[in-house]
């Protein structure tokens, strides 16, 4: 008996059409977990990082979590885009749940970045602002939108330490002069003014 054709049955057309469709989906999401989109992307991986400088240290201070300084100066690192970036844009506002909710106290678009993707900004010195908790926001491009990284930071310059001056040279000379020959320094002082009248008086006289 000549054996006859194994036949697949793959079901209607339409049964089909769904299958290749789901496996298109579960596809197309694992391709999107793997390489995620740079755009409207935030955080580190797509938008690098950020040293707040302390004028102190050079360096940064971490109080509670976060930066804190009184001059301040931003070490922007974009390596990820492995090479130079043409633009950076950032803002530093005042601090608020949702970072463009503050009020921006500075702006700058600047750039191009070094070689490594790095760019320090003032490019020297520090910044002053006034003592508060600030975000300071950036982006590869001008200017930051909601997509760009965030990062908090505090401001806190102490107040001019109280400086006392030293008493004056007559309070000094009276302090350190016993009071029985202030009396005897004064008596002298009049009765020489006394005697310088005198004279005078006797002089117009004669005249």
């Amino acid at each position: 008996m000549a054996a006859r054709p194994v036949q697949r049955h793959l079901g209607p057309p339409g049964r089909r059409a769904g299958r290749l469709s789901a496996l298109l989906a579960a596809t197309a999401i694992a391709a999107a977990l793997a390489f995620p989109a740079s755009a409207g992307a935030t955080g580190e991986k797509v938008y690098g990082a950020v040293r707040i400088l302390s004028d102190t240290t050079g360096g940064e201070v971490i109080v509670g979590g976060e930066p804190r300084t009184c001059g301040v100066a931003f070490v922007f690192d974009l390596s990820f885009a492995s090479g130079r970036v043409p633009v950076v844009g950032w803002k530093v506002k005042t601090w608020a749940s949702d970072p463009f909710a503050g009020t921006t106290v500075i702006k700058s678009q600047d750039g191009p970045t070094d070689a490594n993707g790095v760019l320090r900004q003032p490019l020297g010195g520090y910044l002053s602002l006034p003592n508060g908790r600030y975000n300071v926001i950036w982006d590869n491009e001008y200017p930051p939108d909601s997509s760009a990284g965030v990062r908090s930071f505090t401001v806190n310059c102490s107040s001019a330490p109280t400086t006392t001056l030293p008493p004056t040279d007559a309070a000094a000379i009276v302090g350190s002069v016993p009071a029985g020959d202030i009396l005897g320094d004064v008596l002298a002082v009049l009765a020489t003014a006394s005697l310088a009248a005198i004279g005078i008086a006797r002089r117009r006289a004669r005249s």
